[in-house]
């Protein structure tokens, strides 16, 4: 059979792309707290039908590449019951969520009766409903002491219509209602305007076309990375790392092991998390979405920059975990809360550093994972505003950036799990929000590694 034009698939993949974007730019400018509209702390993504990934654009590593599990779990619990107009909310660590923080809005789109995608929008909250006031939670014994209401893929809108039982339960709970509304609407217009332009889409190309595309675009990817992996040598990569102690409690941190086999021949890679610790009576359990997107994240950052990153060059990727683990497997009701996180940002580091075993130019270094108060979540009540409660999570401060074979790390890295693709607050807005004042914010001076190629400051 005869296969799409190379042209028209690169302006359809690149069109997808661009209604990535438009999400995003929706959503950082609707957003209520600066976590998400100045920090960017959220992503957006396209997934087909039938819940493989297709159009991530620019989402965080961490947010967007298990989003395949969540749609899949909306269409198994509402099968049958799907049509247009509806809207689901998904925050459910132990259904492929990442962990609570992270609401997750998804919009199946129909066209012609067919279900052919779902737009996704994930928003990381300020505010969740935790028996504290934040949305990350590290002492959490369980997810009960933890408190943060969970949403299993449950419907919010039939026929463009909030359901309103949702929204009161949310805004009865939530020490900052009207932010969370304020978001609630935010996500939803984001996967709302996807909608509008995806249906456009298919009207232009019609479905027969489009569902080609999608097949050969996938199949494009795969052959990209078996191309990749093909030039890698053969060999078993082990590497191991430590998340910080925690006094009284893991006082010795937990170690970590990832284990990689690269087959050049069969152009694969396979990456075995099953040797890493039971899980533990605090909030660092670490999900299946937040696990593997961590360490499907790091295997990018070591291949070519352009391979595209979608269901079809996962299809070379396996992965293996234990059951009632720290990683990838949490056993309920541990808790998630710090998911994205911690032992995450760990995983990314051992595993991108791991390809560095293979030799010159391959892998990278370890990314900086140290906490300032600038990175802190402030939480409490505005004299300003009349002891009006306030809680945000600043990004004022980033960690640096790991050296890699061809350039020097990235002052502006952040942290693992998001590459370099959050921003930085700005001083002067979190100022306003917030009755807070920042003294000073500069590099540490001497704080690069050193080497032929240069870890980015502190």
């Amino acid at each position: 059979m005869d296969t799409l034009d190379p042209m028209l698939m690169s302006v359809m993949a690149n069109r997808l792309d661009g209604i990535v974007r438009e999400m995003t730019n929706t959503l950082l400018r609707a957003a209520r707290p600066a976590v998400i509209s100045s920090a960017r702390d959220f992503s957006c993504c396209i997934v087909t039908g039938e819940d493989e990934l297709l159009a991530p654009a620019e989402g965080l590593p961490v947010h967007i590449f298990g989003c395949h599990i969540q749609t899949a779990n909306m269409r198994r619990y509402h099968a049958g019951d799907l049509r247009r107009g509806d809207a689901y909310l998904d925050n459910d660590p132990y259904r492929g969520n990442t962990h609570p923080a992270d609401h997750t809005f998804m919009v199946p789109v129909l066209h012609e009766g067919e279900h052919l995608f779902t737009a996704v929008s994930k928003c990381h909250m300020a505010d969740i409903g935790n028996s504290i006031p934040s949305s990350y939670f590290v002492l959490a014994r369980d997810v009960y002491h933890e408190g943060a209401l969970v949403f299993p893929a449950v419907r919010i809108q039939r026929d463009v219509r909030t359901i309103d039982d949702i929204v009161r339960m949310c805004r009865a709970r939530i020490r900052v209602p009207d932010q969370w509304y304020g978001d609630f609407l935010a996500g939803l217009g984001s996967a709302r305007v996807a909608e509008r332009r995806l249906e456009e889409f298919c009207r232009k190309y019609g479905t027969a076309t489009v569902k080609r595309f999608v097949r050969e675009w996938f199949d494009y990817s795969e052959r990209r990375m078996i191309d990749n992996i093909r030039r890698l040598p053969k060999a078993r990569l082990v590497n191991r790392g430590r998340s910080d102690p925690l006094e009284g409690i893991l006082p010795d941190g937990l170690e970590l092991t990832v284990k990689i086999d690269i087959d050049p021949d069969e152009a694969t890679i396979h990456v075995d998390l099953s040797d890493n610790p039971p899980c533990v009576d605090v909030g660092l359990n670490t999900s299946l979405g937040a696990a593997t997107s961590a360490v499907v994240g790091a295997i990018f950052n070591a291949l070519e920059t352009d391979i595209p990153r979608n269901a079809g060059s996962f299809r070379r990727l396996s992965f293996a975990y234990a059951e009632d683990s720290v990683v990838a497997a949490p056993k309920f009701p541990h808790s998630c809360s710090m998911a994205t996180t911690n032992v995450s940002e760990r995983l990314v580091n051992i595993t991108q550093s791991a390809f560095a075993q293979l030799g010159d130019g391959h892998g990278l270094a370890e990314g900086g994972t140290g906490r300032g108060a600038g990175m802190a979540v402030i939480s409490g009540r505005d004299a300003r505003r009349g002891g009006a409660p306030f809680v945000n999570r600043m990004m004022l401060s980033t960690n640096g950036g790991p050296a890699s074979p061809v350039a020097d790390g990235w002052v502006n890295y952040a942290i693992e799990v998001i590459a370099g693709l959050m921003y930085r607050d700005s001083v002067e807005v979190d100022e306003l929000k917030h009755p807070i004042r920042v003294r000073s914010l500069s590099l540490v001076e001497d704080s690069a590694g050193g080497g032929r190629r240069r870890g980015a400051p502190a």
